[in-house]
């Protein structure tokens, strides 16, 4: 299994993967992946390992946005358009209900690679989703007097996360995707913010 461990925040979208990180793919198991083309440095990635098991049929290649229902698909791709992804926003694991289908295909593809241990991870994914149903009892709960607020985000990650508890994203520090903000678009922002009364970013 290949992990990277991070001494600070990186973008995913950017990560440069070096030749340490080539060793561990060619010598890992399995490969668990976002999908999509959130991660761009994959394909060429595991090109450079060079590892068949990831490789053409992808048997031990785990992509975990199978089943997921994609928002903000797009109908035209512009790079003018920022940083546009061709199948849908990629963000999805942030609504807690997609982690369990997230869950679902990884204990799924991890018996694909050991038949012997699907009980066990069968077992795990269903004490997982157990306990984010729970949660969800608890955080709707709690989100439900903040329904119909509007917030400002950063980058266009949140939208998954917004629509399952119904917040409102009005604006973006980003004037696209991907796009630095700058002065004129902050000024924007603060604008828009103090004249719709936005507190949260």
């Amino acid at each position: 299994l290949f992990l990277r461990n991070f001494p600070e925040p990186r973008n995913i979208h950017f990560i440069q993967p070096t030749p340490r990180d080539v060793l561990k793919v060619k010598k890992a198991d399995v490969f668990i992946h976002g999908g999509l083309d959130l991660e761009v440095w994959r394909d060429p990635l595991l090109d450079a390992a060079g590892n068949v098991k990831f490789l053409g049929s992808r048997e031990f290649s785990i992509d975990t946005s199978r089943g997921i229902f994609l928002l903000e698909i797009p109908v035209s791709v512009s790079r003018a358009e920022g940083d546009i992804h061709l199948f849908g926003n990629p963000h999805y694991w942030l609504d807690p209900l997609n982690g369990k289908i997230v869950a679902k295909n990884i204990s799924m593809g991890l018996a694909r690679v050991s038949p012997a241990d699907a009980e066990y991870f069968n077992n795990n994914y269903l004490d997982f989703a157990k306990r984010v149903d729970e949660a969800m009892v608890r955080w709707t709960a709690e989100l439900k007097p903040y329904k119909g607020s509007k917030l400002i985000t950063y980058h266009n990650s949140w939208p998954y996360i917004t629509n399952r508890f119904g917040l409102v994203i009005v604006d973006q520090l980003e004037p696209k995707p991907g796009i630095p903000p700058g002065p004129g678009h902050i000024v924007e922002v603060i604008e828009k913010m103090k004249n719709e009364n936005i507190k949260v970013l």
